[in-house]
């Protein structure tokens, strides 16, 4: 699967580590874990798979392997380019990201935002996380070593 996808197979998405495995029918509904059913996935577009952002199958012709749709049914075309080159050299990528030059459009600052809930719990938490450090002087990586812990409160620290 690895020799053959050689990373997220999502058009335009270059990311080659860190990716899953995707049935095609899922294993559940009597799906085999074979070459014909797996798709290599980025964690990103795999989330977004499963939450109905787009569809994935196998296309019927042989010029492409797999095709790509919106939501709505629209083809997912691959871009020109991939967005990073396809290097081994992590520090091939690194010099091509800071020599990079973004296209800003109308499309530039479109939200990824699906009406979902604010969560503002985590909102505040982070607020007052970030007065504190700022009070106290501390990075957020020492944050934890360096504050008081007062309680646990579902799972996220509240800070004295």
């Amino acid at each position: 699967l690895d020799i053959r996808d050689k990373g997220c197979l999502f058009p335009g998405c270059s990311c080659t580590r860190y990716v899953d495995s995707h049935h095609l029918k899922h294993w559940a509904d009597g799906g085999e874990t074979s070459l014909e059913n797996l798709a290599t996935l980025c964690k990103f577009h795999h989330r977004a798979l499963h939450q109905g952002e787009f569809t994935i199958a196998r296309s019927p012709d042989e010029v492409e392997e797999f095709q790509f749709a919106d939501r709505c049914g629209n083809k997912i075309t691959p871009t020109f380019r991939p967005q990073l080159p396809c290097h081994d050299d992590v520090s091939a990528e690194i010099l091509h990201i800071e020599n990079f030059r973004p296209e800003i459009d109308s499309n530039t600052c479109k939200t990824r935002w699906g009406g979902e809930s604010m969560d503002y719990h985590m909102a505040i938490q982070s607020l007052l996380e970030r007065e504190y450090r700022a009070e106290k002087n501390v990075s957020a990586e020492s944050l934890f070593t360096e504050a008081s812990v007062e309680e646990i409160d579902e799972g996220r620290l509240i800070l004295q």
